[in-house]
């Protein structure tokens, strides 16, 4: 039976995509950067995959539900050009954190 993410909230204002495998665990974890198109379908299955390796995987929104398609690089370039990167830093620690509260998971092994 394959693994089924959600959307999970890290912060106010701040989501990400969480899946974990099927099972007890304790599991490893990886956060998982999106690329410049948002947090598309195409990462998603990044995490799922991951989750059939044994890992629960967590990829933070940092463009905050903005999207866009392949064919529109200018558009996800200049979208990508606007994140501070203390912000992201910030949101990455968010991901860390909703990470370290999830009973399932291994504390001392996250990637």
């Amino acid at each position: 039976m394959t693994a089924k993410g959600k959307t999970v909230q890290l912060d106010k204002g701040l989501s990400g995509y969480y899946v974990k495998p099927n099972g007890n665990g304790p599991f490893p974890a990886v956060i998982v950067i999106m690329e410049a198109f948002g947090l598309n379908d195409y990462i998603k299955s990044v995490c799922d995959r991951l989750t059939q390796a044994g890992y629960a995987a967590l990829a933070p929104d940092f463009y905050h539900g903005a999207l866009f398609a392949y064919t529109d690089r200018n558009g996800a370039i200049a979208k990508l050009k606007t994140i501070k990167d203390d912000v992201a830093m910030a949101e990455v620690g968010k991901g860390i954190e909703f990470l370290s509260r999830q009973p399932e998971l291994k504390k001392t092994a996250l990637g």
